[in-house]
């Protein structure tokens, strides 16, 4: 079995896809996907594509070009705790101006009352 054949049967296992799901896919015959798995040969570019579609990856990774990059667990800590004190500080801040706005409201609620009460007068 060669590496594209080993790499396809892989991502089809994590799919829990079939060979018949990849005739349905791309529109060849049984034997065609047949020589793909115990043959040295693969698909054409327009099925490459396809199949790729169907896996949710990219054509490189099927045929082993890259790897999902993966993201270092410190790099994921670090993003997310920028994220949780950048979303801390818009809290304050929001916190600040509705002070702020209450202030205002408390004033102007008092300057009404004022001018109710002098007219009163």
């Amino acid at each position: 079995m060669n590496s594209f054949s080993r790499r396809l049967q892989d991502f089809m296992s994590k799919k829990n896809l079939k060979q018949a799901d990849l005739v349905r896919a791309t529109g060849v015959s049984r034997q065609a996907v047949n020589a793909w798995f115990k043959q040295d040969k693969r698909p054409d570019q327009d099925k490459l594509i396809l199949i790729a579609r169907l896996l949710e990856i990219s054509v490189d990774e099927l045929l082993g070009r890259e790897d999902k990059p993966e993201v270092s667990t410190s790099e994921s800590k670090q993003e997310v705790d920028y994220w949780k004190n950048k979303y801390i500080q818009l809290l304050e801040e929001k916190n600040q101006l509705l002070e702020e706005k209450n202030k205002l409201l408390q004033k102007q609620s008092e300057e009404q009352a004022k001018k109710i009460e002098h007219q009163k007068v």
